[in-house]
């Protein structure tokens, strides 16, 4: 995801429409969460971390993604996607374990 999704997913999370309202349940100013919302910037690692929490994800889930989003090489950008990927893929890998292990409970 991007910048955007991410603010736009957070709103809907948190019920909230405006981008001043949003602005003040991350804790970062007027002026940021504008530009963030106009794709000008994109999340700090810090604010990554505050969003990866609003929306309940791991928070290497949003940092890779900003990573990616903001490098302008595209071979480390490319290498920002792989790693998101291969997290990805682990991280399905473990829901379906976990899943599998709850239905033998069961």
């Amino acid at each position: 995801m991007n910048t955007v999704e991410y603010l736009q997913q957070a709103k809907r999370r948190l019920g909230i429409e405006s981008d001043y309202a949003l602005a003040k349940a991350m804790g970062v100013s007027r002026s940021n969460m504008s530009s963030l919302a106009n794709g000008k910037t994109t999340m700090s690692d810090e604010t990554a971390l505050k969003m990866a929490k609003i929306l309940e994800l791991h928070p290497a889930i949003v940092l890779a993604d900003m990573h990616a989003e903001r490098e302008k090489d595209p071979a480390i950008r490319a290498v920002w996607v792989s790693v998101m990927a291969k997290f990805s893929l682990g991280f399905d890998v473990l829901c379906g374990l976990a899943v599998g292990r709850n239905l033998k409970a069961a």
